[in-house]
């Protein structure tokens, strides 16, 4: 929201008349640049993992993504990984942006957290 007020007041106020004037191409220009960064930072702000009985939950920007505890093979996080990456039974991979390196000593925590999950999913699965 905040990004919607600063780009459309700048929209707004700036030139419309002499050198340098602004057109209205370049309002609308800038009022979309302020809509795409609010959409952006709201999807950032959505992101989570949730853990349930049943299995694991992954909302990046992307989207949701649900697997069964049985479709998780490992978790990663180690040398330059800015996140989690969960390596699945498929062959795939799926980054959980949820659990980011940058939140330091609580992120290695909730990755050994999550590993000790995905281990009891597949005890009892």
């Amino acid at each position: 929201m905040a990004s919607l007020l600063l780009f459309g007041g700048v929209a707004v106020l700036m030139p419309s008349m002499g050198p340098g004037a602004w057109g209205p191409a370049d309002r609308v220009a800038m009022l979309a640049i302020g809509v795409g960064i609010g959409i952006l930072m709201s999807r950032y702000a959505t992101i989570h993992a949730t853990a349930s009985d049943a299995g694991l939950t992954v909302r990046n920007l992307a989207g949701p993504r649900t697997l069964a505890w049985s479709e998780i093979d490992e978790v990663h996080f180690s040398g330059g990984m800015p996140w989690v990456r969960l390596h699945l039974h498929d062959g795939d991979e799926l980054a959980v942006m949820a659990i980011q390196k940058a939140d330091g000593p609580s992120a290695r925590e909730d990755a050994l957290e999550l590993a000790t999950l995905v281990r009891r999913g597949h005890d009892r699965g």
